[in-house]
């Protein structure tokens, strides 16, 4: 069996990294900003696909101690983890073709890049959309909202911008 330098094992919907050496415990915290520098461990960590995919590119660099039901899920939330990646990737490219979305107004119509953040936003069930003012954000948001999923859905504006959003609905 090869070095290895902790453990990590999948405690109550955690992962758990424990036991690991001073130095790979710092170079823990480098990678990981949110952990305390004085924190002397165990260290926990979401089981999301993002942590598991970090840690295990970790342990390919800093292999550990882990059974088998801990290896299939840090493997298991890796491949979700790219599989969601490529997702995103798809939906980001040039040529994605959003499917048509219904319910504007005769003569109104979402461009492609605002659908492109519609579907982007179901997808990853989060979206912060920030660009110019004039890009469509107030479509993007209605393009959104007309896909059931995405409700209910609360919006928040400044108030100068009441009367615009009442002109489009």
């Amino acid at each position: 069996m090869s070095k290895t330098y902790g453990k990590l094992e999948l405690i109550e919907a955690q992962w758990r990294l424990s036991g690991i050496t001073p130095h790979v415990a710092i170079r823990l915290k480098q990678i990981f900003p949110r952990i305390a520098k004085w924190d002397t461990g165990p260290f926990n960590f979401p089981t999301d696909s993002a942590h598991s995919a970090d840690l295990s590119w970790f342990t390919q660099r800093y292999p550990m101690q882990m059974d088998e039901v801990s290896q299939r899920a840090l493997i298991q939330g890796r491949e979700q983890f790219e599989a969601e990646q490529a997702r995103m990737e798809e939906i980001l490219r040039r040529d994605y073709m959003p499917p048509p979305r219904v319910g504007f107004k005769p003569g109104q119509m979402v461009r492609p890049y605002q659908a492109q953040a519609a579907e982007l936003t179901l997808f990853r069930k989060s979206l912060l959309l920030g660009d110019a003012v004039g890009l469509g954000k107030t479509y993007s948001a209605a393009a959104l909202m007309l896909d059931g999923r995405a409700l209910p859905a609360a919006v928040v504006m400044q108030t100068h911008l009441q009367d615009q959003m009442e002109k489009h609905d």
